[in-house]
């Protein structure tokens, strides 16, 4: 007790001498008090403290050990003490604990011959401290604090013995404790240990990686070497898809920010390949489900926290953001891009300067069906949450998509996918932004994006009808502004206001203020008195009788399906709303019939609303148009017609009914009281075949499709006029009127029949009967248009009735009779777009199929049949169909930019309203599945009868139907296969249906599909589908037919992932049939000869070598009369001269742009030469070929072979210059030639005034300027001395080489500059070029008068060994007067001029001669030679 005693007063003593008063238990932190009267800091009493020790009789044992004994029992004798004694100290009653670096513990650390122990004292406490709970985090503050006494030592005695116990510690104790001192080790250790500290973590990180993060905190601030850091990222990269969420984002962060330029593509692999996101949405999202009410902050979520750490791993390091984008761009497969691609595009969208660039990428993965929506989808749906920070970049990439769709569909359905998927997961505040931007793209004025956006409207009225209307009044907006959108688009847009009409009503129990809004905006635009705005009140009042009589709504509530449509009132007052303002305007009346027809065809509406509009509705049709015998002898009694023109039954197959048409026409021109009597108005003829159509469809309706009721209709002639012949018309003197009512009955004749066809080609029960019946009224269609074609030529300016006044050209839309188109029948074009339409059925290609037999086959008139002229009809129809649906969209008009006239609506789908709501694709799948098939059929037979090898002697006449046929056919084929949106990713599986289609009626494949990618089926089903195809390539009897055909295979091999398989077949075939002697060869069309030889040389193995062929042996050979090569190209002739030449420029220039520079330098440079000497070759052609054709397309195709030659020959040319200067030097010597020529023919267009040539001349002399600066840089660049070449004027030639006058007047301000360089004479090759420069090596001398003036240049030898051929051309016209005035004082050689400027003045005149005379004298004197420049 003693020792202890004594002890403890040595601590207290030196202690309390050297000023520091210890409090007991519970008093608060230790005092330092005054020493001799002043305060004590505590570096005082530190060094107080020190010196007392050191001082001491014992020292340095015992004491030292005594006073760490009583230390060590003081920090033992309560936990309240030793904390006391970590905290800092107070001086003079004041608490200090601001500061860390003054508590006792911390003071004597600062000890010299007391740290070590003391650190082992205070180390070896910190294993006692055991977790109370289960998540490892010790309660305790005092591990906390006693690292805090090791941070930032000044002084650290053993450094090393201070990291091994820090590294024996860490195993021992608990896990909160060993993150502690971890994430301490940087401010503990000293520098000199941190190698020893960083591989005793790699080690750690692989015994518990529960510690990773807090190491990777720890490494991040230590400076490790690269073979460390390299082993920290491969122990990282093994962890990192176990990783937990929590720690993901620290140890991405510290990937990214220890990144370097060299590994950071590994790095970025690594992250992209281990950090499996649909794995973290997953957990995230139901994390979220089951802590639903509690609302988790952004940077909270691990997700975020994610995506934080990448964004500023991109920011840190320029060269991240670089690895990532080539990560993400060198993925070609789409089942190998993830969420975390998609993910890193949006952050870099939020990093100002690379926006632009991260939506060229998504454009092109998109385009390239490298980005699927269904990934786009998935991304938003699954990690909204960390994606709310980047909602803005969403909306701005999905704006920046719609708006560059106008050519790709596929970006507007991507943008869609975005808008409808953010729109379902987003708060309020995103879902308004949504919607605005959304209403934004309806206004644009472009038809995609109006399109586009309308369908994210109406998807999300089906999907969210309730979120959708809280931001009606958005929506509500666009009503002002309808004047530039189609039908389609106005229904569409209607559509969505109904339902957000429906859900309001619903919301506020049926009193609903946007239903009454919505009422006055429609009844505003039925009282207008233009049809086009009556047409979209139809329009608005029908979506609103569609959404509110809807089927569901009766169906949806089992216990009241037997109740009445709580809205059934409201329905019938809009239905007799339209009625009634619709009385004077019967196109609209028509429209809505048709309309109205098409809800029921397609079972939307409520049974019990079906029954009451056909009862008060289509009913009606009966008793207004239908006549019997005894109706139609009252209407010959009483003469209800033209007095010369009688009454007479039409095409009745069975009973005694007639539709009411000629009489009814004639109504306005007959007595008053017999139309009071008899007659209804005429007015109502226009809705006839509508109000037939809405009757049909309801008893469809009601009868499960069958048309029993109604099946009369369809053996019932129409009431016409007596027969006559147009002749007949003619010599009777009828009256105009009388032409145009006669017109008139047959237009609505037709307009009758297709509707009859249109009604019961749909049934399901097609009898034979029915189908005889239908095939006759095919006939009588034909027979009623080629009656009306015959009048047509006697009435050209008629105009069919309630469609000839301005305002009923809105209602143009609604039909078009399919006719032939040709010059006989060209004006019932105009009257097609205004008949009825015949629908796309089943029916009327099983009819066609079953006639596919007909020619060999002869049986009993029963046999059910089509004729060919039907079956041209049926084509013609299709094919019309499929070019509006299939074609390139229109350019698009800027909205408000083009106000439609006053009284006429916007419509894309004029005489195409039965195939306006069906998409392309959905056609496409129609013709495919059903057609094609039957189609290919036909197209079998009909080329084995055209076949020339076939024996079958046809009649003219039915060998032009056949042919008429085989082309439709192969239209009909073109224009499925080249569907632009046919290619897009979205619809591999409709093409790949299409190509089954075709390949599986030839010997395809028999390798089975199930183990092959989605790219290897494709190839192989273009490969079955072409050689399907190529079969028949030898039968086509014309030459058009032939490049039909070719256009077909072309298209086909482009579906190909790998096209060489199949390019040279292709090009087989071409040169096949552009060899073949075509019986129509001299009927064949510019194009088409351009068409087949482009195909030739396009589809070739050696592109250059073909065109060599033509140009070396086929275009001379008319000159040379060779006809062997005559023979051998049927198709080339005098006439067709120029369409060889136009094709073959084009492929030169084409095979030019193409080419590509991975070779060797000698095979490049020999196919450059091969290349120019072509161009050459066909330049030279204008010199016995003078048409204006030829020389057009040497200007306008020679331009663009001059660029390419700067921007491809010239840059390698220059690189290869030194070790191939011979070949290169042939190469401008043909250059040379040709632009010589073309330089001569400049001057040609300017001598003969033709302006439209001369247009094209100053864009060619431009690019021959450009030529000379690339071709003098490329010669000062190869270190040639620039003062040995000069530059002259060249003399004005004619085509043909002959010289022009040189007194010959030109246009002062058209003139070429000439220009004048100075040189030293030498003797070298002569190097000219013919619009600046050209090589040509000489030998012989001649004088200057033999030098003609032509450009040359001289290059002094550099050494006696090594002569170099130099040019320097053209700078400009100011530079060449005053090199002129230069070149007075030395010999002067001319280098080059576009043509002689014969307008020079007297000055300029004289020096010239002074030149010449110099010149003459220097060239006597000289051994340099010159070769005159050919005339030719």
């Amino acid at each position: 007790m003693s020792q202890v005693t004594r002890q403890e007063s040595i601590f207290h003593s030196l202690t309390s001498e050297a000023g520091l008063k210890l409090k007991g238990i519970g008093e608060g932190p230790h005092e330092l008090g005054k020493l001799l009267k002043s305060e004590i800091e505590p570096s005082a009493f530190r060094r107080e403290l020190s010196q007392k020790i050191l001082s001491h009789p014992q020292y340095p044992d015992p004491i030292i050990n005594q006073f760490l004994e009583v230390l060590q029992e003081l920090f033992d004798e309560d936990p309240v003490q030793f904390i006391a004694c970590l905290q800092p100290l107070s001086v003079n009653g004041q608490s200090r604990f601001g500061t860390t670096a003054d508590s006792l513990v911390r003071i004597l650390l600062g000890i010299d011959f007391i740290q070590s122990n003391l650190i082992d004292q205070l180390l070896e406490r910190l294993p006692t401290f055991i977790s109370d709970s289960d998540n490892d985090n010790v309660e305790s503050p005092i591990p906390r604090l006693i690292l805090q006494q090791l941070k930032w030592l000044e002084y650290t005695v053993n450094p090393l013995r201070l990291v091994d116990k820090i590294l024996e510690m860490i195993p021992i104790t608990p896990l909160g404790i060993q993150r502690e001192i971890i994430t301490s080790l940087p401010e503990i250790i000293n520098d000199s240990e941190q190698n020893t500290v960083i591989q005793a973590l790699i080690e750690l990180i692989d015994q518990n990686h529960r510690l990773i993060v807090p190491i990777l905190d720890a490494l991040s601030n230590f400076t490790v070497q690269g073979d460390y850091m390299n082993n920290v990222r491969e122990t990282v990269f093994d962890r990192l898809d176990s990783a937990d969420l929590e720690d993901l984002p620290l140890v991405v962060k510290f990937l990214l920010q220890t990144a370097t330029s060299e590994d950071a593509n590994e790095i970025v692999r690594q992250i992209r390949e281990k950090v499996d996101f649909r794995s973290i949405g997953r957990l995230q999202n139901e994390a979220s489900q089951s802590k639903r009410n509690q609302k988790k902050k952004k940077e909270n979520i691990p997700e975020s926290l994610i995506l934080d750490s990448i964004k500023n791993g991109i920011q840190f390091h320029k060269f991240v953001m670089d690895a990532w984008i080539k990560v993400i761009n060198d993925v070609k497969v789409p089942a190998n891009h993830m969420i975390i691609d998609i993910l890193i595009l949006l952050i870099m969208h939020s990093i100002p300067g690379i926006k632009k660039k991260v939506e060229n990428i998504f454009r092109k993965k998109i385009e390239s069906g490298l980005f699927t929506r269904k990934l786009l989808e998935e991304t938003i749906a699954c990690h909204y949450e960390g994606l709310q920070g980047y909602f803005n970049n969403i909306i701005s990439l999905s704006e920046s998509l719609l708006r560059s769709s106008q050519q790709q569909a596929t970006l507007a359905r991507a943008a869609c996918s975005l808008y409808h998927s953010t729109f379902i997961v987003f708060e309020t505040y995103e879902q308004q932004e949504i919607v605005v931007s959304l209403v934004t793209h309806i206004g644009s004025g472009s038809n995609t994006e109006t399109d586009s956006a309308l369908s994210v409207l109406s998807h999300l009225a089906e999907a969210t009808l309730a979120k959708l209307s809280r931001f009606a009044i958005f929506v509500k907006g666009i009503l002002d502004y309808l004047d530039n959108l189609s039908v389609d688009q106005i229904r569409i847009l209607f559509d969505v206001l109904s339902k957000l009409v429906y859900e309001d009503a619903n919301y506020e129990d049926g009193s609903s203020s946007l239903l009454s809004e919505f009422s006055i905006v429609i009844q505003k635009q039925l009282s207008n008195s233009s049809e086009k705005y009556k047409q979209i009140g139809v329009i608005g009042t029908l979506a609103l009788v569609k959404t509110l009589g809807a089927k569901e709504l009766s169906s949806n509530d089992a216990s009241k399906r037997n109740l009445q449509n709580p809205f059934l009132n409201v329905i019938q007052e809009n239905l007799t709303k339209i009625e009634r303002h619709c009385a004077r305007s019967m196109a609209c009346l028509a429209f809505a019939y048709d309309e109205l027809a098409y809800y029921v065809t397609r079972d939307l509406l409520d049974k019990e609303l079906v029954n009451w509009i056909n009862e008060n509705l289509a009913s009606p049709f009966q008793d207004l148009f239908i006549l019997d015998n005894d109706d139609v002898s009252v209407h010959i009694k009483e003469s209800y017609h033209f007095p010369r023109i009688s009454i007479e039954p039409w095409m009745n197959l069975d009973g005694e009914l007639v539709n009411n048409i000629y009489p009814l026409l004639c109504e306005p021109y007959i007595s008053a009281d017999v139309r009071t009597n008899l007659g209804i108005k005429r007015d109502w003829i226009i809705c006839s075949c509508s109000m037939f159509k809405l009757w049909q469809a309801c008893e469809k309706a009601s009868n499960k499709g069958a048309l029993e009721n109604i099946d009369a209709l369809l053996g019932m002639g129409i009431l016409m006029y007596e027969k006559q012949t147009a002749d007949h018309m003619k010599s009777n003197n009828y009256t105009k009127l009388m032409f145009e009512t006669t017109c008139n009955s047959l237009f609505y004749a037709i307009n009758w029949f297709r509707e009859i066809v249109n009604a019961f080609w749909g049934q399901h029960d097609f009898d034979n009967v029915t189908c005889k019946k239908v095939i006759t009224r095919l006939q009588n269609i034909n027979e009623l248009e080629n009656l009306l074609t015959e009048l047509l030529e006697v009435a050209p300016t008629f105009q069919p009735f309630g469609f000839g006044v301005p305002t009923q050209k809105s209602v143009t839309k609604i039909r078009a009779v399919s006719i032939p188109v040709n010059s006989s029948q060209r004006n019932l074009i105009r009257v097609g777009k205004t008949a009825r339409r015949s629908a796309i059925s089943k029916g009327k290609i099983l009819s066609a199929h079953e006639l596919k037999d007909k020619e060999p086959k002869e049986g009993s008139d029963d046999i059910i049949r089509l004729q060919p002229k039907e079956i041209i009809y049926l084509l013609e129809d299709l094919d019309r169909k499929l070019e509006h649906k299939l074609s390139a969209p229109i350019t698009n008009i800027p909205f408000f930019a083009k106000k439609l006239k006053k009284n006429e609506i916007n419509t894309k789908s004029k005489g195409f309203s039965l195939i306006s709501r069906q998409s392309a694709l959905e056609i496409v799948n129609t013709v495919s599945e059903k057609y094609l098939p039957i189609l290919l059929n036909q197209f079998e037979s009909i080329c084995d009868l055209l076949d020339p090898d076939n024996d079958v002697l046809l009649e003219k006449d039915e060998e032009n139907e056949a042919k008429r046929c085989l082309e439709l056919l192969l239209e009909i084929m073109l224009r499925l296969v080249s569907w632009s949106d046919l290619k897009s990713p979205d619809n591999v599986h409709t093409l790949l249906n299409v190509l089954n289609q075709i390949s599986s009626r030839g010997d395809s494949s028999s390798e089975s599909t199930t183990s092959l990618t989605q790219h290897e089926i494709l190839q192989i089903s273009t490969k079955d589908a072409f050689n399907y195809l190529l079969k028949f390539s030898s039968k086509l009897p014309t030459a058009n037919l032939a490049i039909l055909f070719h256009k077909i295979l072309c298209k086909i091999n482009e579906f190909s992932p790998d096209t060489n398989e199949l390019s040279a077949k292709s090009g087989d075939i071409a040169r096949y049939f552009a060899t073949y002697q075509w019986q129509d060869r001299k009927q064949m069309k510019p194009a088409s000869i351009v068409y087949l030889i482009q195909q030739d040389i396009h589809y070739s193995i050696d592109k250059i070598e073909r065109i060599k062929y033509y140009a070396d042996l086929v275009l001379p050979s008319l000159e040379n009369c060779e006809e062997e090569v005559l023979q051998a190209n049927p198709l080339f002739s005098k006439d067709t001269f120029q369409h060889f030449y136009k094709a073959l420029s084009i492929e030169l220039i084409e095979a030019l742009r193409e080419f590509e520079m991975n070779k060797t330098t000698e095979e490049i440079l020999v196919q450059f030469t091969n290349m120019v000497y072509c161009w050459q070759k066909l330049v030279s052609f204008i010199k016995k070929n003078h048409k204006r054709t030829i020389l057009s397309v040497i200007l306008r195709y020679g331009r663009g072979f001059i660029d390419l030659f700067v921007k491809k020959m010239l840059p390698f040319m220059d690189e290869s210059f030194k070790l191939h200067r011979e070949t290169i030097l042939v190469i401008f010597k043909d250059f040379q030639s040709a632009t010589r020529n073309i330089q001569t023919l400049c001057t040609h267009v300017k001598v003969v005034k033709d302006t439209m040539l001369a247009a094209m001349v100053p864009a060619v002399k431009k690019s021959l300027e450009i030529v000379i600066y690339q071709v003098k840089a490329m010669l000062q660049h190869n270190e040639l001395p620039p003062e040995a070449f000069f530059m002259g004027a060249l003399k004005c030639r004619d085509l043909e080489g002959n010289v022009i006058d040189p007194d010959m007047k030109t246009d002062e301000n058209t003139r070429d500059e000439n220009s004048t360089k100075k040189t030293t004479p030498s003797q070298s090759d002569d190097v000219e070029m013919g619009d600046g420069s050209s090589f040509e090596k000489n030998e012989s001398h001649k004088s200057d008068e033999e030098m003609d003036n032509v450009s040359v240049a001289k290059a002094d030898s550099i050494n006696s060994d090594d002569e170099q051929y130099i040019i320097d051309l053209l700078d400009d016209y100011n530079e060449e007067k005053e090199l002129g005035s230069i070149s007075k004082k030395g010999s002067k050689h001319v280098l080059y001029s576009a043509e002689e400027d014969n307008n020079v003045d007297e000055n300029e005149d004289s020096e010239s001669n002074n030149n010449n005379s110099r010149k003459k004298s220097r060239t006597s004197n000289s051994k340099s030679t010159r070769r005159p420049r050919k005339n030719s």
